[in-house]
């Protein structure tokens, strides 16, 4: 009997550590730190092979704050517009591998209460476990076996017929022309198909919709007016819903694959062809951005490489599709050594960007502002003048207008033609199985 008993507890202590796992953190000053990027915390919790009878959510409990320093606001703000919320967002994936589960929690340390700006630096995180019922778990186990057939394609689509790639430098209306379908290797201009998704910068947590859309090459929509064949084709900017533009650090192009097939085209008519993509980031906003510059001999990100010097004026045109002259300057600067520059647009000062001095183990720090402007004209003179410190290069600028540009005309307007690139050889990586791994290692550490 008193074994039985001995059992029982062992089972339950068993069960409640399964229910809630507890662990306080202190976060030291490094990891806190506003720099160019905002800080954020991680950690994870092991979850094991029976995860799936359980719900699971994280708590952030006993929290302790200290206030911002004025330098750490005013990084914060040269970062991002967006509001901080009194209690750190906690976002939560789940994660399995040799199918053990574990559920990764990450979150920005940082809060605005009582009107003051604040770091979370100690806490306890409290992950608790809710079991579901038999119904719920037959549900889940059909919706994730739905899951893992229908979100990954069985075939390629290069895994047969023939193929070329053609590239774009940015985002737009693009014309497929028969000179451009017979150096393709192309003959018969009905037949032609458009696959890709271009070349914006891919979010680095993907989600299930995202991974259905996006596995295989989809093919495009083709507009036909007047007898051309227009498509929508996207570059390597974007622009984020603040209007930052977003840049895929790893391609100049964006990329599509045309072929010759029987399939059934994607066609729109010429109203849902303009409304898929009018109005979108780029009919607001124009970008100055030149990348021939490293500070690092690692990192992915590039600037230029014409180096400001004190008290001489820098100027860079930017055109604008506003009309009331209402819309903002984002500029973004790059130096080694506290610096200071004045901005003017169209010749009115607008303000100055500081760049904090580089520490111990930095080749530069970077610093952004947004000016709110209301004389913009639709062509603008951008002028920068170092004030004082050290080495000084542009990162970008960026002119925002709070109306977009004319919608264009598809029946009247001429557009630029893809540049063909080469044709590829056919492939189907979806169909490979799992790789068998060998694992070498030296003869002295065998056995």
């Amino acid at each position: 009997m008193k074994r039985i008993c001995l059992l029982l507890l062992a089972v339950l202590a068993w069960g409640s550590a399964r229910v809630a796992a507890q662990e306080f953190f202190n976060l030291t000053a490094s990891q806190v730190k506003i720099d160019t990027l905002l800080p954020r915390f991680y950690s994870s919790f092991p979850l094991g092979q029976h995860y799936a009878d359980s719900v699971y959510s994280v708590a952030i409990e006993y929290p302790e704050f200290v206030d911002m320093t004025d330098a750490d606001v005013r990084r914060y703000k040269a970062i991002t517009s967006d509001t901080l919320p009194e209690l750190p967002v906690i976002s939560s994936t789940l994660g399995v591998s040799r199918k053990k589960a574990t559920l990764d929690v990450s979150f920005v340390p940082l809060v605005f209460r009582d009107g003051k700006y604040q770091k979370l630096v100690s806490f306890k995180l409290n992950k608790t476990a809710k079991a579901v019922n038999n119904s719920r778990k037959l549900m889940s186990s059909q919706t994730r076996a739905v899951d893992a057939t229908g979100r990954y394609a069985q075939h390629s689509v290069l895994s047969s017929g023939t193929w070329a790639k053609i590239r774009v430098p940015s985002s737009g209306v693009y014309q497929i022309t028969d000179e451009l379908i017979r150096r393709a290797g192309f003959t018969n201009p009905d037949r032609i198909r458009i696959y890709g998704y271009g070349g914006e910068l891919q979010p680095e947590v993907l989600m299930a919709d995202y991974l259905r859309t996006t596995d295989d090459l989809q093919q495009v929509p083709v507009c036909t007016v007047g007898g051309r064949r227009l498509f929508y084709a996207r570059g390597p900017v974007s622009w984020s819903s603040s209007n930052d533009r977003i840049r895929n650090p790893y391609s100049n192009y964006g990329y599509y694959f045309i072929t010759e097939s029987d399939e059934p085209a994607a066609v729109a008519d010429s109203a849902s062809f303009a409304s898929s993509f009018y109005p979108s980031g780029s009919d607001y906003n124009t970008l100055y951005e030149v990348d021939d510059y490293a500070w690092f001999q690692g990192g992915r990100n590039l600037y230029d490489s014409k180096v400001f010097t004190i008290g001489t004026s820098r100027d860079y045109q930017l055109v604008s599709s506003s009309v009331t002259g209402v819309g903002t300057v984002r500029v973004v600067l790059s130096a080694y050594g506290a610096s200071v520059a004045s901005v003017s647009v169209n010749d009115s000062v607008v303000g100055s960007i500081s760049v904090s001095a580089a520490g111990s183990y930095d080749v530069m720090r970077v610093a952004s502002r947004v000016f709110n402007v209301k004389n913009l004209s639709s062509t603008n003179k951008i002028s920068i003048t170092q004030t004082s410190g050290g080495t000084l290069r542009l990162d970008y600028i960026a002119v925002h207008s709070n109306e977009p540009q004319e919608a264009p005309r598809l029946s009247a307007a001429s557009f630029p033609v893809p540049e063909y690139v080469y044709r590829i050889t056919n492939q189907d990586l979806h169909a490979d199985g799992p790789a068998d791994m060998v694992i070498i290692i030296p003869t002295s550490r065998a056995g």
